[in-house]
C-alpha cells in the first residue's frame, strides 16, 4: 500500500515540529488502519506515546482549521499567506515571509480554533497598512472576490457569472445560513444545488400543455441564448414531440449540455401560475431548487434515532433560511429536497428503515432517493 498525499502531508508538518523519520514511521503505523491518519485526534494520540513534546507542539499547530473561498476547510499554513502575496503584489519573498510570520503570531495568540481565508486577508491587509505599503494594499484587498481573481476571470471573460457566483456563494455561508447548517453543508451531509445562484428563478420546469413545434424551438434558441437557469439549463420535451424528428434532432445536438426530459421524469412537480422556462403560452409545473440530504453520511456521525432528528432539525433551519433568502429575488417555485441514503442509514443504526425515513417527514416536499 502506498503512502496516501494526505499523509505525506502530515509529515512534512511533523518534520517541520522538529520529528524524526522513526517518530513519522510509528505514527503512521499506528494509524494507517481504517485511515486514521486522516483523523488529527489519532496522529496525537500516537505522538503522546513516544514524545508528549512534540505531540503538544502538533496540537497546537493543526488546532486552527480555515474556511477557504472555495469552501474546503484545512489546516492553517502560512505558506498560503506568502505563495498569495508573491502571486498578487510585487512585494520580495523575504518580505512575504515577514508578514505571513507576524499574522501567524497573531492568528496563534487568540483561542480561535476556526478562521476564515477573508479574515486572514484582511490581517495582512492591515499589516500592510501599517508598514505604509499602499501600493500593494491595493493590490491585495478584496471586492468580493480577490482583485487577482476578478482579473482572471475578466481575461477569461465571465466576469458575470464568476465573480457573482463566488460572492453569492460567500454571502449565503457567511450571512444567510445558521453557522450548525453551514457545519454540515461543508462536510457534506447536505447541498443546495442552486446556492450559487438564488437569484435566479426556479430552473426545473414541467410543462403540461404542449406549444407548437415551432414556438418551443424559438423559445429554446432565446432560452439558451439568455442563460437565465440555474447550473446546467433544464428542458421538458412535450409529449407532442417525442417523436418529431426535427425535434429529437436538436435534443440529440446538444445532449450534452442540456438536461433534457420528459413529464414522466419529474417527481413532485408544484404547480405555478408563471410559466419558467416554458416556450409559449402553456401552463407549468416548477420543481424547485433542489435540496439534497445524505442520511447516510448523517447516520455515520451520530448513535441514535434521536441525535438524527437533532441533525435534521439543524438542517431544516438551514433550508428555512435559504428559503426567505431567495424570496427576495424569486417570488414563485418550491424546493424539492431528496433524501438519499435512507437503507445505509438503516444499517447503521441498527433501526428500521420506515423509522429513519419519518426523521425527515417534517421536510417539505421530499422525496426518498
Amino acid at each position: 500500500m502506498g503512502v496516501p498525499e494526505k499523509f505525506l502531508s502530515v509529515a512534512e508538518k511533523l518534520r517541520e515540529l522538529g520529528a524524526t523519520n522513526i517518530e513519522i514511521a510509528y505514527v503512521w503505523d499506528r494509524t494507517k488502519e481504517n485511515e486514521g491518519y486522516r483523523d488529527d485526534a489519532k496522529i496525537h494520540a500516537a505522538l503522546k506515546e513516544i514524545n508528549p513534546e512534540l505531540a503538544e507542539r502538533f496540537f497546537k499547530e493543526m488546532r486552527i482549521k480555515v474556511w477557504r473561498t472555495d469552501f474546503r476547510r484545512e489546516h492553517f499554513n502560512r505558506r498560503r499567506i506568502v505563495e498569495s502575496l508573491l502571486r498578487e503584489t510585487k512585494i520580495t519573498r523575504g518580505l512575504a515571509e515577514k508578514i505571513a510570520r507576524e499574522v501567524e503570531e497573531k492568528i496563534r495568540s487568540t483561542d480561535a480554533s476556526i478562521i476564515t481565508s477573508p479574515l486572514i486577508r484582511e490581517l495582512v491587509l492591515a499589516r500592510l497598512i501599517e508598514m505604509g505599503m499602499t501600493e500593494e494594499y491595493s493590490r491585495y484587498m478584496r471586492l468580493g472576490i480577490p482583485v487577482y481573481d476578478l482579473e482572471k476571470a475578466m481575461e477569461k471573460g465571465d466576469v458575470e457569472d464568476r465573480v457573482l457566483d463566488k460572492i453569492l456563494e460567500q454571502y449565503v455561508l457567511f450571512e444567510v445560513l445558521p453557522q450548525g447548517a453551514v457545519e454540515l453543508l461543508l462536510d457534506g451531509v447536505w447541498r443546495i444545488e442552486g446556492m450559487r445562484r438564488p437569484h435566479k428563478p426556479y430552473a426545473r420546469t414541467f410543462i403540461l400543455r404542449t406549444p407548437s413545434r415551432k414556438t418551443w424551438l424559438r423559445g429554446l434558441a432565446k432560452y439558451l441564448s439568455e442563460r437565465d437557469y440555474v447550473d446546467t439549463p433544464s428542458v421538458n420535451i412535450p409529449r407532442n414531440m417525442a417523436d418529431d424528428g426535427t425535434v429529437m434532432d436538436v435534443v440529440d445536438a446538444l445532449k450534452d449540455f442540456v438536461i433534457f426530459w420528459s413529464e414522466a421524469d419529474v417527481p413532485g412537480a408544484k404547480r405555478s401560475e408563471i410559466p419558467v422556462y416554458s416556450f409559449g403560452k402553456v401552463d407549468a409545473k416548477v420543481v424547485a431548487d433542489v435540496i439534497r440530504i445524505d442520511a447516510a453520511k448523517i447516520s455515520e456521525s451520530v448513535s441514535s434515532l434521536q441525535a438524527m432528528e437533532r441533525t435534521v432539525e439543524t438542517i431544516s433551519e438551514g433550508i428555512e433560511k435559504y428559503r426567505a433568502f431567495k424570496e427576495r429575488f424569486v417570488k414563485r417555485g418550491e424546493f424539492l429536497i431528496f433524501v438519499e441514503g435512507i437503507d445505509t442509514a438503516a444499517k447503521n443504526l441498527m433501526a428500521d428503515r420506515k423509522k429513519i425515513a419519518e426523521v425527515f417527514l417534517g421536510l417539505k416536499p421530499f422525496q426518498l432517493a
